[in-house]
């Protein structure tokens, strides 16, 4: 059976939300959705531990926007506002194919990161991305804000009581517009659809919580109008022990097409059966009713937003493996769906980290336009 991994921030969190720290000087890149509908309102409620100075965007309406909004002084040119504004932190949200530039001109200048999910397209460029922040010494965070939900965190409480694991089932669905069209409907830009994507926060949680799985299968559904896919179906186990005698069964449920929101982790022991909601404050086992976690209104992002001021303050090294993991699993995946067959992600990991051609994975020197 996996060796279930203790979370730090289960005995940190407290003292990280008591620790008095200056506001961090900080650059947004991006202002699409993400940004209006969570980095916003996260960013308001955190205004004391992060200061906006300075704002990034292509497109002249989007960047007019978030000018006027924050007070802050705005560019399309990445190079021109890091020079006038000296961030401490920049909160990128970009399509995915476009972070490898930012990310290496912002590390070039050793301004830490926060960036949305995933953390790369493929495991080629989590590995080059992980290789610039090692190098350069700053700090990467990825915008993982269901790690931060005290009812999933409530896992590593309760999974003692329902004995040991058979059997995982994760299901994220409801009905996502982007997916119709914009870069999210393009696998260029994208790296993949609603996987790569929405179900990037739910492999998050099953790989913390169990590891990378031995096996995976995947069939997704294509619109005929887009190139990635809005639904995705996947069957994965963990294999362990003297000729497989104990493993775990799992499956992942991930649509941007559903009709209704629905949003869970079920984890079946062989004593008792737990649930995880994130829209609870609690975490509930259904054979012994007994409940757990912590009634604290804060929203996740908040928290993770919190945590993220630590880190970058303190100037922590950053531990980008889970991430790595969390790529393997998905190109476990897409592969799987291509071939028909079971693949084990951690094959994925034992590729070189090379470019289609051979040759080691480049960032062009250009100006960068977010």
């Amino acid at each position: 059976m996996p060796t279930i991994p203790t979370l730090p921030l289960q005995t940190n969190f407290r003292k990280e939300l008591s620790s008095p720290k200056r506001p961090l000087r900080t650059l947004i890149v991006g202002g699409g959705k993400h940004f209006w509908d969570d980095i916003r309102p996260a960013l308001e409620k955190t205004s004391n531990l992060f200061r906006v100075v300075g704002v990034c965007d292509r497109n002249p309406d989007a960047l007019d926007s978030m000018k006027e909004s924050l007070k802050a002084n705005g560019s399309r040119n990445l190079a021109k506002v890091i020079d006038a504004t000296q961030p401490d932190v920049a909160i990128v949200s970009v399509p995915h194919n476009a972070y490898l530039p930012i990310i290496s001109e912002l590390a070039d200048r050793r301004i830490s990161i926060i960036k949305n999910k995933p953390l790369a397209t493929s495991v080629k460029e989590a590995q080059r991305i992980t290789e610039i922040v090692s190098s350069s010494r700053i700090t990467l965070e990825v915008i993982v804000q269901r790690r931060f939900d005290p009812g999933y965190q409530s896992y590593y409480g309760a999974v003692p009581e329902i004995g040991n694991i058979r059997e995982i089932s994760a299901v994220y669905s409801r009905n996502w517009s982007q997916f119709a069209s914009g870069w999210r409907g393009s696998k260029k830009a994208a790296g993949g659809g609603v996987l790569i994507d929405a179900g990037y926060h739910f492999v998050d949680l099953i790989v913390r919580f169990l590891g990378l799985p031995t096996g995976v299968f995947c069939v997704t559904h294509i619109d005929p109008k887009k190139d990635v896919e809005d639904s995705v179906f996947v069957l994965f186990r963990y294999a362990g022990g003297p000729h497989g005698s104990h493993h775990i069964i799992g499956s992942l449920k991930v649509s941007g097409s559903y009709h209704f929101r629905e949003e869970h982790i079920t984890v079946q022991g062989d004593k008792d059966v737990l649930r995880l909601p994130s829209n609870t404050p609690s975490t509930h086992n259904e054979a012994s009713g007994k409940s757990y976690g912590v009634s604290d209104p804060t929203p996740p992002l908040v928290r993770q937003f919190r945590h993220c001021h630590q880190t970058i303050s303190a100037n922590e090294r950053t531990d980008l493996s889970s991430h790595i993991d969390n790529m393997a699993f998905i190109a476990a995946c897409y592969e799987s769906e291509a071939n028909g067959q079971e693949v084990d992600p951690r094959s994925m990991l034992q590729r070189d980290s090379v470019s289609q051609n051979g040759d080691p994975i480049s960032i062009p020197r250009q100006e960068v336009l977010v």
